[in-house]
């Protein structure tokens, strides 16, 4: 790997630290917290590097952009909000899944999206806010956990 750069240690410490899976205009909001002067192409470059070098996982998730996570975290899943679009992880899996495949069919991995609306949203009913928000307009994030997330780069 390339040389270890305030930025991409910035960057590393984020997604160490983040409880959800980032976009990268996510991680170019928190990493400006230390490192100021950072820009959306250095964001990418370093997660190029970072991914190849096996320290980022990309999660790619139907209908959305890549989010990024550290590797090496324990096995999870995770929960899409259908009103303010943020994606939380859900730790741990269900019993049974490898059960599911065709009978003589071996199960390498596997991966469970959870579809439905945030405890934060539920809260708050789509009707009276005027119908789906993006992530964006949402504001604070949170994770599963009811825990406050920054707010996405505009």
């Amino acid at each position: 790997m390339e040389r270890q750069t305030r930025q991409r240690k910035a960057m590393h410490r984020v997604l160490g630290e983040a409880p959800r899976p980032m976009s990268a205009a996510e991680l170019l909001s928190a990493t400006r917290r230390t490192v100021k002067s950072i820009g959306i192409a250095t964001i990418y470059r370093h997660l190029g590097t970072m991914v190849r070098a096996g320290l980022v996982v990309a999660v790619k998730l139907p209908g959305d952009g890549v989010r990024y996570e550290a590797a090496g975290k324990k096995h999870h899943h995770h929960f899409v909000c259908g009103t303010c679009g943020g994606v939380f992880e859900v730790p741990g899996c269900a019993p049974g899944l490898r059960g599911l495949a065709p009978a003589g069919f071996s199960v390498d991995r596997h991966e469970v999206i959870l579809y439905g609306h945030c405890s934060e949203c539920v809260l708050e009913p789509r009707a009276a806010r005027g119908g789906r928000l993006s992530a964006k307009a949402h504001g604070a994030k949170h994770d599963v956990a009811g825990r406050t997330i920054d707010e996405e780069v505009k």
